[in-house]
């Protein structure tokens, strides 16, 4: 693979920056969203608990009527249907295996924009290099988390605008972005 060619070095690095930005992005997104989805099983799991416990103790004692019994063990079973599909869906791992992905993709990020900003000598330690990132990009989507469709879409219009306003030169400001001068 000859890598004489600069603006093909350019474009290539460029595409590839997009793409593993993409990745670190998604997997950010999807380790948030995981977050949140445990806290919303986990917090009404924690209040029924609390209420059906407090429940329990409270009627120690007393004869409490078929109402009470049937609300109290209604609630206990909410309670454990949460809790199965808290551990079911495994919220707090995902979250971890898609924050580790983000920070691993985050350094090949820096990577490319290091050789970006330094480029090798020569084109062969180019190429070996092209090559070796290649594998390893390669390695790291093969053993990561699946990024749910809708949160890989969104990272990517968030990339491609982020591009787009990267670009703007101050003459490409329309009348409503405002400019601010450096503190």
């Amino acid at each position: 693979m000859a890598m004489d060619n600069g603006h093909a070095r350019e474009e290539l690095l460029s595409r590839w920056t997009r793409g593993v930005k993409v990745a670190m992005v998604g997997h950010y997104n999807a380790a948030t969203s995981c977050a949140h989805s445990h806290y919303l099983l986990g917090f009404p799991l924690v209040m029924l608990s609390t209420i059906a416990g407090t429940s329990i103790f409270a009627a120690i004692g007393q004869d409490p009527g078929p109402l009470s019994k049937a609300v109290v063990g209604t609630i206990s079973i909410l309670a454990a249907v949460l809790a199965s599909a808290q551990t079911f869906f495994g919220y707090t791992a995902r979250a971890e295996k898609h924050s580790r992905a983000g920070a691993r993709f985050g350094s090949l990020l820096k990577e490319i924009e290091q050789k970006t900003a330094f480029p090798p000598s020569s084109d062969e330690d180019l190429e070996e290099w092209v090559e070796d990132f290649r594998k390893r990009w390669t390695a790291l989507s093969d053993e990561s988390p699946t990024v749910p469709r809708r949160i890989w879409d969104e990272a990517n219009r968030n990339v491609d605008k982020e591009l787009r306003e990267s670009r703007k030169k101050p003459t490409d400001l329309s009348p409503d972005d405002e400019v601010r001068p450096a503190a």
